[in-house]
């Protein structure tokens, strides 16, 4: 009988190779993988074995994660510089630099994952059978031991990253290795409940505190991100409070759209440097674009990031939750 960890795996790696499967005989391989969402597949793979690199065999988990977070690593590339030249060829000044800037690129990364499809045995089923020889193979923990492991990985999850803030390592001053960071490494927090198959389960409260009514807006409630496999019959589950998961969720999301505001400004400030351009009306016509200031993205996501961690105390209440759950 196959244990409730491994069939964690089972629905991901169905879906990649349906996706891998439609990509086999496509002209364009690696545009098939991208616009057939293999990227949000290979988040559910790659968090999987993140979890399991500290719950099980390290070395095996370990390798998994990094072969496929150099799939979608390219993807998240191709997405980058696709967004980026479908914004700013729109702009006349700006449309030839942004040719050389974006859309040569995504070419180039097309054509290295592509290669990395056909040259690593992602098409012909090779890569794919030898992950799945290698799940077969692993010593699995009892139905118990892993669930109160998952519940710890979640909770070392959010000290990291909380004492990483604490300790300024990392700063909101810095686009990538701050903001950006902080929230990758809250949205792999809320993919380890995602790809739990029921193990998390959100725990619906009759009033939400008025404190935290800002992060249950409609749409973060609503999110199918915030809608969980339902359990196992019979299986005992580790419950968050709803209201502190959508806290987690609203961040995630308010993040993002500042990390985007900033990463399209550095690329406009570059284009329009590399154009020569310094029209007034260029300028202002990205500004109005913007639904933040681009200079006060590093104040802004500190002050959301001190009330989600010092003023509301999401993580240590998120934390909480889970260890009664395995008490």
């Amino acid at each position: 009988m196959i244990s409730l960890a491994q069939q964690r795996f089972i629905a991901p790696l169905e879906a990649l190779n349906v996706i891998l499967s439609k990509g086999r005989y496509h002209k364009d391989k690696a545009m098939s993988f991208y616009n057939n969402k293999a990227r949000d597949v290979l988040f559910r793979l790659e968090a999987l074995c993140r979890i399991y690199r500290t719950i099980g065999d390290k070395k095996f988990f370990d390798k998994w994660y990094k072969e496929f977070k150099q799939l979608e690593d390219l993807l998240g590339d191709m997405d980058h510089h696709e967004a980026l030249w479908n914004e700013f060829s729109n702009y006349k000044e700006l449309k030839t630099v942004a040719q050389t800037n974006h859309l040569d690129k995504l070419a180039v990364f097309s054509t290295g994952l592509t290669e990395t499809l056909q040259s690593q045995g992602w098409l012909n089923g090779l890569k794919m059978k030898s992950f799945d020889e290698g799940l077969n193979a692993q010593d699995w923990l009892t139905e118990e031991e892993d669930r109160i492991a998952y519940g710890n990985a979640i909770c070392e999850e959010f000290d990291k990253v909380v004492d990483k803030y604490r300790n300024g390592e990392l700063n909101m001053d810095h686009l990538e290795e701050g903001l950006h960071e902080f929230r990758r490494r809250l949205r792999w927090i809320s993919i380890y409940a995602q790809v739990s198959n029921g193990l998390v389960q959100l725990k619906q409260v009759p009033t939400v505190p008025g404190t935290l009514a800002k992060y249950c807006t409609g749409e973060i409630v609503k999110s199918p991100f915030n809608v969980l496999p339902k359990p196992v019959k019979g299986q005992k589950t580790l419950n968050i409070q709803s209201h502190y998961f959508y806290a987690l969720s609203w961040l995630i999301r308010h993040l993002s759209e500042l990390k985007d505001t900033g990463l399209r400004n550095e690329a406009f400030q570059l284009l329009c440097k590399e154009a020569r351009v310094k029209d007034k009306k260029v300028m202002q016509r990205f500004a109005e674009t913007c639904v933040f200031d681009p200079a006060d993205i590093s104040t802004f996501a500190e002050n959301v990031i001190d009330d989600f961690i010092y003023t509301d105390i999401i993580p240590e209440r998120i934390c909480r939750d889970i260890m009664r759950s395995v008490q």
